[in-house]
């Protein structure tokens, strides 16, 4: 039964289940059920959303005024990455990042040359332990190597909280791959700044999804960029009107005319297409 139990769950999960089963206290059993029963579903199952609804349900704490937390917006960060053309964003994104330093550099030039790139939501650091649930928050690569992790803030922080963490992850993503090159940049508001670390703003994010709805309203007929365009627009939105300030040109989310499309030029409008 044991092995049964460890190739349908894995063996930290068989664990943990049996760990519950000695102690026979139910209220453990319900909450240690919700990760067994995750790992059991089938992975058609875990969507997008399940897996962000499963993210909440041991972080409680992080639903309440959740559009002001850096938890929320990560995840749509996430999901735009994931959805919107990689030529149009994530691209041109690690393009700007590369040019920051030679060491980002070596790490995203490999990525740019692939084909697919690969979009990984919050990597586990690979520690024991205590630390064994530590995680970045956004992971690029080739295959399943992420060598590239980002760490985005949108509240405030103590410098040398942030370095010791970042210090951390350094550490075990070279440890991870230690025949390739890696990197760990922060994603900060445009008012803060960390030595020694490249990053990348908010703002520049920004910048780049406004370059997106341009391409999409020249180069894509509207009927197939409706999506992008919805996805990209909120995304958007979220970080000019955060109410943690993290860009400098901040609007008022009850201003529609700062979340519309940029107006693009007569001459460059492709051709509406009819039916």
């Amino acid at each position: 039964m044991y092995s049964q139990l460890e190739r349908g769950l894995g063996a930290r999960a068989v664990a943990e289940l049996l760990l519950v089963g000695r102690h026979g206290n139910m209220d453990m059993k319900v909450i240690d059920n919700e990760r067994v029963l995750w790992l059991q579903a089938a992975p058609e199952q875990r969507s997008f959303l399940t897996e962000v609804l499963h993210w909440y349900h041991f972080r409680p704490a992080a639903l309440k005024r959740s559009w002001a937390r850096e938890e929320a917006l990560t995840w749509e960060l996430l999901r735009t990455l994931e959805i919107l053309p990689q030529s149009v964003f994530l691209r041109p994104v690690l393009q700007h990042l590369r040019n920051i330093s030679p060491e980002t550099r070596s790490a995203i030039d490999p990525l740019l040359a692939g084909d697919r790139i690969l979009v990984s939501r919050y990597p586990l650091l690979g520690l024991s332990g205590a630390k064994s649930k530590c995680r970045s928050d956004i992971g690029f690569g080739l295959a399943s190597r992420c060598t590239v992790w980002i760490e985005a803030k949108t509240a405030p922080f103590r410098n040398v909280d942030l370095q010791a963490q970042l210090l951390q992850q350094k550490k075990a993503l070279a440890k991870l791959f230690p025949e390739l090159p890696t990197v760990v940049i922060t994603l900060l508001p445009w008012n803060v700044t960390l030595s020694g670390t490249p990053n990348i703003s908010w703002s520049s994010i920004a910048e780049q999804l406004e370059k997106c709805l341009l391409t999409f309203q020249i180069a894509i007929p509207n009927d197939y960029s409706s999506g992008y365009q919805l996805v990209a627009t909120e995304m958007l939105g979220r970080i000019r009107s955060h109410p943690n300030r993290i860009i400098d040109n901040m609007v008022s989310p009850n201003n529609s005319l700062h979340l519309t499309h940029p107006r693009v030029p007569r001459s460059a409008r492709r051709p509406a297409v009819r039916r």
